[in-house]
């Protein structure tokens, strides 16, 4: 049976059923907010002193043009899930590699194994498909990861559907003009550096993709002031997109 750890507490007087499994269904990029994230591990610990099998399922989506990459708060919810009992999982995702397939690699591996070090198979993951480029690749990736982490406004953020699923995260101006010029230089370094036909090509998608990222950066920082969050028009933001 499905349930939502943010919302759904343990029934009074409920005995597991060793047939039936409980999923927690959520939108783990939700936990960039601490509130949300210490409640939902709160009513997760309390599901797990029950007993029963338990299994997470979520919401992986990347959708919209900003890079919704937080592969390290992954690798820390696959440590969480292990603590609690969780022992399987159901991740929805597009198949969106450019933009997210690191985060989808190492979600798979950390949940195989969650003692690894995320750092390390970030490093595997960049060299096996960027090989003599997969430095500057990463820090382009670095710095998105940076973005998601140092946006200020994530308290303000409490629903963790409407505005890390689906369209809601790729609508916050979490990408800065300073990160979006970083993340064009790391780029063109990557060109630069890439030899191989393969991943020349590799290449050419992260900066066919980092053009739509660019513009829609710049629409959501002018419409969505960063450090002073207003009132806006998503008609508007629809049609400057």
């Amino acid at each position: 049976g499905p349930c939502d750890p943010a919302f759904d507490t343990t029934p009074l007087g409920l005995k597991p059923n060793p047939n039936v499994v409980m999923q927690f269904i959520g939108v783990k990029l939700a936990w960039l907010n601490p509130v949300v994230r210490h409640w939902e591990e709160l009513r997760l610990e309390h599901w797990h002193q029950m007993g029963g099998p338990l299994m997470f399922y979520d919401y992986f989506y990347q959708t919209g043009y900003i890079p919704m990459y937080t592969p390290h708060l992954h690798a820390e919810m696959a440590r969480v899930m292990q603590r609690q009992g969780v022992t399987s999982g159901y991740g929805e995702a597009y198949a969106t590699v450019g933009r997210s397939g690191p985060k989808y690699w190492l979600q798979i591996k950390m949940c195989l194994d969650p003692s690894q070090n995320p750092d390390a198979l970030l490093d595997r993951w960049f060299k096996g498909l960027f090989k003599e480029a997969a430095t500057p690749v990463r820090r382009c990736f670095d710095l998105i990861e940076q973005c998601w982490k140092d946006y200020p406004h994530h308290a303000y953020h409490t629903d963790g559907w409407g505005t890390y699923c689906f369209v809601g995260g790729a609508n916050l101006p979490v990408l800065t003009p300073s990160a979006i010029e970083q993340m064009d230089h790391a780029l063109r370094e990557a060109e630069t550096a890439a030899t191989s036909e393969v991943v020349k090509k590799r290449v050419a998608l992260l900066k066919d993709l980092q053009e739509s990222t660019r513009l829609a950066a710049d629409v959501l920082w002018r419409h969505r002031p960063y450090l002073e969050p207003a009132a806006f028009d998503d008609q508007v933001i629809g049609r400057d997109l």
